[in-house]
């Protein structure tokens, strides 16, 4: 199965969104059913989500854990960015960047987690310093 990367990009949201540290320092966690039910990842299909999510806990993108058998997840449930999910998802932010990173990927025929890593940081360093000159 191939990585959806918008949907990847918008679980990483739907995270960062939802992570909530409770007055007794208790972390409420995102179980795959109520990632499935998230409002902002309606548009995608349940094993995209699924999919996506497992590759950003491979990825270090998220502090979660997943168990799948053959034919089916047995669980999924995620705790909080990482630090890397954290600094991963900052360079990806602006719809700008975002959209300069997918076209390189169409361009290419291909898109990954390193690639991304690489070219959005570098992206963004350009903008903020076109926004100085200005």
């Amino acid at each position: 199965m191939r990585i959806n990367y918008n949907c990847l990009r918008d679980v990483l949201f739907a995270v960062e969104a939802h992570e909530y540290v409770d007055n007794d320092l208790n972390i409420t966690e995102l179980w795959h059913s109520d990632l499935l039910d998230m409002p902002s990842l309606r548009y995608y299909e349940p094993k995209e989500i699924t999919y996506a999510a497992m590759i950003a806990i491979e990825e270090g993108l998220i502090l979660g854990k997943f168990q799948a058998s053959c034919d089916e997840v047995d669980y999924l449930y995620i705790m909080r960015l990482t630090a890397q999910g954290h600094r991963f998802l900052d360079n990806i932010r602006p719809d700008d960047v975002w959209d300069i990173v997918c076209s390189f990927g169409a361009q290419t025929g291909t898109l990954s987690i390193d690639m991304i890593n690489t070219a959005a940081p570098q992206i963004l360093m350009r903008m903020l310093s076109e926004l100085q000159f200005r």
